[in-house]
């Protein structure tokens, strides 16, 4: 086996960990803990799913990432195709976003939960849920640079 196709299964395996995660936590967990649960259980909830999750999209970031960069490397910036380019470009985007969900909405959550204002751990759980949201886009797109971009 080689040690770019060792690179590019480990690139996936974090990409589909990091997307299928907020795929899950914002089209299954969250609209399911709306139904059943008050604000005084999902909040809490909600708070411990994401302090579980987020340790493993830090993980995934840094695969991504020295994966992503031996790759390019090894086949040449000036040779890879453009799509692989924007693949990168999008992907730092949703790094970026991802550091501001962890380190600003992620404590204002951690915050409301501790002293059990609703409405701020709410308001910090919904920015959170918009940056999800587009994350997980960008995510979608991503990978459409990946495969389809990459012919060009």
């Amino acid at each position: 086996m080689s040690l770019h196709l060792f690179l590019i299964f480990f690139h996936l395996l974090a990409v589909s960990i990091w997307i299928g995660g907020m795929f899950f936590a914002l089209c299954c967990l969250r609209p399911a803990a709306l139904q059943l649960l008050e604000p005084q259980q999902r909040l809490p909830l909600l708070h411990a799913a994401l302090g579980r999750f987020f340790p493993w999209v830090a993980v995934c970031i840094v695969l991504i990432l020295c994966s992503g960069l031996v790759v390019m490397a090894h086949v040449g910036f000036a040779n890879a195709p453009r799509g692989w380019h924007w693949m990168m470009s999008s992907g730092i985007v949703m790094m970026l976003i991802f550091g501001h969900i962890y380190g600003a909405g992620y404590r204002r959550l951690g915050r409301g939960v501790a002293a059990g204002d609703w409405p701020a751990a709410a308001a910090a759980m919904e920015s959170i849920r918009r940056l999800v949201a587009v994350n997980l886009g960008l995510g979608v797109l991503t990978i459409a640079f990946a495969t389809l971009g990459s012919a060009y």
